[in-house]
């Protein structure tokens, strides 16, 4: 990503067949309705006594869990981390359950599924960690007068060792993505269940260095693999001779 330390605009991962328009060049509506009736492979949802993945300190049976298994949120600082908590335990129903229904383009079953798909491959892609939420503060209400208000987050996430990555991201999974959020949350229409609702969020991304990283020097380890199979005749991957045509080594 260029420098060691460089900010872009960019939303919170949410499946891109999910996606409505956005409402500046940094905002956008994601989420959804329509719960998941399927249990997502690979859910990685951890026994109730364990520790909870928002890192709440809390048990994930006394924390999340209900949150996941349907129950609505009393707080959007309950949802937020149900929300975080969501992405570890790869449990993407969840995300396209209880979100308002304009954050998204798409509710047939078959837009639902693509983004549930999407959504697989990011969760199983990677580990995350280090949830700090702020404080919320009120927004003006929805048009039809229900409570909205605003809750900043930061998270961080970086690729899963055990993923199948190429043969260069040795670089990659030395770098942790740190994300600050601002998000919006609005209670439901007691009608629909109450509790409240994801609505929208607006992100930036921080691509760091985990603690001891120094991009210089772990490009240099991976240009030494790639002298060390020069040297013993070994052929270089797609990738590896992708990345010295680019660099001109």
């Amino acid at each position: 990503v260029g420098p060691a330390l460089s900010t872009r605009a960019h939303a919170w991962p949410a499946p891109r067949a999910a996606l409505s328009r956005a409402r500046s060049s940094h905002i956008v509506a994601a989420g959804g309705f329509g719960k998941s009736t399927r249990q997502p492979t690979g859910d990685r949802r951890p026994d109730a006594a364990a520790q909870c993945p928002c890192g709440s300190g809390l048990e994930y049976g006394a924390c999340c869990s209900p949150l996941h298994a349907g129950t609505v949120a009393s707080t959007p600082e309950a949802l937020a981390r149900a929300r975080f908590s969501a992405y570890e335990c790869r449990l993407p129903g969840f995300l396209l359950s209880e979100a308002h229904a304009e954050a998204l383009t798409d509710t047939s079953p078959k837009g639902l599924r693509a983004a549930e798909k999407e959504l697989l491959s990011f969760m199983g892609s990677f580990k995350f960690f280090d949830l700090e939420l702020g404080s919320a503060d009120a927004l003006d209400p929805t048009p039809d007068g229900r409570e909205r208000v605003v809750l900043p987050m930061q998270a961080s996430y970086r690729a899963r060792a055990a993923q199948k990555v190429k043969d260069n991201s040795r670089i990659l999974r030395e770098r942790v993505v740190r994300i600050k959020e601002t998000s919006v949350y609005a209670r439901a229409p007691e009608a629909e269940g109450g509790g409240w609702r994801y609505v929208e969020a607006q992100s930036e991304t921080e691509y760091e260095g985990e603690e001891g990283y120094d991009k210089e020097e772990a490009e240099a380890r991976f240009r030494a693999g790639i002298e060390a199979k020069r040297r013993d005749g070994i052929a270089l991957t797609l990738d590896e001779e992708r990345y010295v045509a680019h660099k001109g080594i």
